[in-house]
């Protein structure tokens, strides 16, 4: 049986690649593209043999495909001590219309339905919303990509490893080599209450790595390694060149012109009044065994995510912010820009981050034209993908997120209803 994931992904992607006969996206950056198969190999998610269309429209396609997996999820695999497992929100639009349903319990305790349009943290689906609010930028002459990040935030970048030699370009592609500061600051806020709740500025974020190793130059063509400390210093370059708050900036660039009402980039600890759902986390290796705790993560200071993920949305405000990227509704320049920010980089190891592709603040997930991020927080799990030539948008978010071991994803994406 599929996974939620893999159905999506499934769907998704053999919609996309049936319509453009695997051909690839270029590059814009100053590497060479890494040239993917996606006919097959190791990078194909997706296989035609399993997808069964039982609608009669696209909207009716994905969604059947979906709630067929949501439905037979196995809960019955479920912990014995956590009887009630956590939810799922799944809304799927399309030109035809838009589907929304959420299942399991928002509040596991007190065993609170998951609402349908419940707000949640999107984590790093954060860094689309930067790279968006980036483009505008240089549409409107702020920057360049090609500028080094010395430029801007002269200050920060003294206490950072070859920042001199670090582009906007390199830090929106994750090509710095940075140490990610999150497998320190945030890892530590599961041990403990007030680790958890505690607040950091962004130069405080950026400033946790000093000392630590880089994985390789700035700029090697080969080397793509996943790192927050990137946007976060992102977010600061937005702030110096327009001397506005970051969430001045998203508000104006992108909340308020799309009426995105349910989204909120969020500044400290969440509670019920920001929230519709608890966050919950698996602490230890596996779900199964006898030491797992699950953790309830609700506080979760999101000032330690910040421009790498402290977006509070719904999946309403999520695919209507999807649709307007696409569509070039937010650039000055229209579907010029947007094409721009698909102006993927490419490594051969970029498959373990779930991307084919990366571009700025924007992945594309293993078949031309559908762009993908996905996002963890302390407490939820989320992704969001979308076609500008099918025009559909999908975000699937749970509030459940646990430690990336391959124990976990598996029982994660083949057990539980899983995020996509």
């Amino acid at each position: 049986m599929l996974s939620v994931r893999g159905a999506v992904l499934t769907a998704c992607a053999s919609i996309a690649v049936a319509q453009v006969n695997g051909t690839t996206n270029s590059s814009t950056s100053n590497c060479n593209p890494y040239v993917f198969d996606y006919e097959g190999n190791r990078y194909n998610w997706y296989d035609d043999d399993e997808v069964v269309y039982n609608g009669t429209t696209l909207l009716g396609n994905i969604t059947n495909i979906v709630t067929a997996v949501v439905a037979n999820s196995t809960f019955a695999n479920y912990p014995d001590e956590y009887p009630y497992p956590p939810g799922i929100v799944i809304t799927i639009q399309t030109a035809e219309g838009i589907f929304e349903k959420g299942y399991g319990y928002a509040d596991a305790g007190m065993q609170t339905p998951m609402k349908t349009n419940a707000r949640v943290e999107v984590g790093s689906n954060t860094k689309v919303f930067v790279g968006t609010l980036l483009m505008q930028a240089v549409e409107q002459g702020l920057m360049d990509v090609n500028d080094y990040m010395t430029s801007y935030i002269p200050d920060v970048a003294v206490t950072v490893v070859n920042s001199d030699k670090i582009t906007i370009r390199h830090l929106m592609t994750h090509n710095t080599g940075l140490f990610d500061y999150g497998d320190d600051i945030i890892r530590n806020s599961l041990g403990s209450r007030q680790n958890m709740t505690e607040s950091y500025s962004p130069e405080e974020l950026v400033n946790s790595i000093k000392g630590r190793t880089v994985g390789f130059a700035p700029g090697n063509c080969t080397e793509f390694s996943y790192s927050n400390t990137n946007y976060v210093l992102v977010g600061l370059i937005l702030e110096a060149v327009h001397n506005k708050s970051l969430v001045e900036l998203m508000n104006e660039g992108i909340l308020q012109p799309l009426n995105l009402t349910g989204t909120t980039f969020f500044e400290g600890s969440p509670d019920a009044n920001s929230l519709d759902s608890h966050g919950y986390y698996w602490k230890y290796d596996t779900m199964t065994s006898s030491d797992a705790i699950l953790l309830d993560t609700t506080r979760w200071n999101l000032n330690q995510g910040w421009a790498a993920g402290a977006i509070i949305s719904t999946g309403r405000d999520m695919v209507t912010f999807a649709r307007a990227l696409g569509k070039g509704e937010l650039f000055a320049k229209g579907t010029e820009t947007f094409e721009l920010m698909n102006g993927y980089f490419r490594t051969s190891n970029m498959a373990l981050y779930g991307f084919s592709g990366y571009g700025y603040g924007l992945g594309e997930s293993f078949a031309p034209d559908l762009h993908a991020h996905g996002g963890q927080t302390l407490g939820f799990r989320s992704t969001f993908v979308f076609s500008v030539d099918q025009d559909f948008q999908v975000f699937i978010a749970q509030n459940e997120a646990a430690e990336s071991t391959a124990a976990v994803e598996a029982n994660q994406f083949t057990t539980f209803m899983p995020s996509l």
